[in-house]
């Protein structure tokens, strides 16, 4: 399964992103549990743009009230940075692997 989530940097909270991701990535915060790979990438069309991409396995996966909990951590730590009303949230299922 794959959760997309599209969403706007907050107007000048750019520089405060890398620093609070690189923050995050060396505390091992916001893991996820029951993903496989969590990837956090800016727009190269538009630098106010992030897309937060969630790999999870369906052997390991949490039921959603878990992973939606999971979730909210990750908000409420980037909520300065991140503008979350403009999120755009994709479920997908993976129909190929290869």
């Amino acid at each position: 399964y794959l959760t997309s989530i599209t969403v706007q940097i907050r107007q000048g909270q750019g520089a405060k992103l890398d620093l609070k991701l690189n923050e995050i990535r060396a505390s091992g915060k916001h893991l996820l549990p029951g993903t496989a790979a969590r990837y956090i990438v800016r727009s190269q069309d538009n630098q106010d743009e992030v897309q937060i991409v969630l790999v999870w396995r369906s052997a390991i996966m949490p039921p959603g009230e878990q992973r939606e909990a999971a979730l909210d951590e990750l908000r409420a730590d980037l909520d300065e940075i991140l503008a979350w009303e403009t999120a755009v949230y994709k479920e997908s299922q993976v129909v190929m692997h290869a």
